[in-house]
C-alpha cells in the first residue's frame, strides 16, 4: 500500500470528461468534489482484466453499503477518452451506480504522481490503480497499488473502512 503524502490537501484542480447525450462534456474537479464525502477509484483502464473483472464490479456491488456508510457520490476515474469511458460503464455498471471521468490526458493521475509507463502491455503511459476519499474537496485518504495487478488497498471493503 502506498499512501502519498496529499491527505488534508485539495484534490488537485484539473478538468475530467464525460459523456452527455452523445456529447463530451467536462468538469472540474473541485466542482466535482466539493460536495459531501466521495470515493473515487482510479483505475489503468477500461477493459483491463482486473478493473473488469474484480475491481469495479466489486464497488458497483457495494453501492448500497458505500451510500448508508456516508458517501454522497461513488467516482471511477479512468486514463482513457470519453468515449471508451462511457462505453465501457454502460457495460460494466447499466445502472450508472457510479460515475465514471475520463482522465484521458492524464492530468490527475500526474497530479497525484501515480503513473508508470507499461510498454510490455502496449497501453504507454498509465496510472497506477489508486483510491481516495474527500471530504469538501479535501482529501481524507489516499491509497495505491503497488502494481497494475494488485488488489489490496483499493477495494470496496477499503473504502467502507475509511469511511
Amino acid at each position: 500500500m502506498n499512501e502519498r503524502n496529499i491527505v488534508g490537501q485539495e484534490v488537485p484542480n484539473v478538468r475530467l470528461g464525460y459523456i452527455e447525450n452523445g456529447n463530451v462534456r467536462s468538469i472540474s474537479t473541485s466542482e466535482f468534489f466539493s460536495g459531501g464525502k466521495t470515493v473515487a477509484v482510479g483505475v489503468t483502464g477500461a477493459f483491463m482484466p482486473v478493473c473488469t473483472a474484480q475491481h469495479i464490479p466489486e464497488f458497483v456491488k457495494s453501492t448500497y453499503k458505500l451510500k448508508m456508510a456516508g458517501y454522497a457520490k461513488l467516482a471511477c476515474i479512468v486514463p482513457n477518452d470519453p468515449f471508451v469511458v462511457h462505453a465501457w460503464s454502460e457495460q460494466i455498471d447499466p445502472d450508472g451506480n457510479l460515475v465514471f471521468l475520463s482522465d484521458g490526458n492524464l492530468e490527475l493521475a500526474h497530479q497525484f504522481g501515480v503513473t508508470v509507463k507499461l510498454p510490455s502491455l502496449f497501453v504507454g503511459e498509465r496510472p497506477e490503480r489508486y483510491m481516495f476519499v474527500s471530504d469538501k474537496g479535501i482529501i481524507r485518504r489516499f491509497h495505491s497499488e503497488p502494481d497494475i495487478l494488485t488488489l489490496s488497498c483499493t477495494r470496496a471493503v477499503d473504502a467502507l473502512k475509511a469511511a
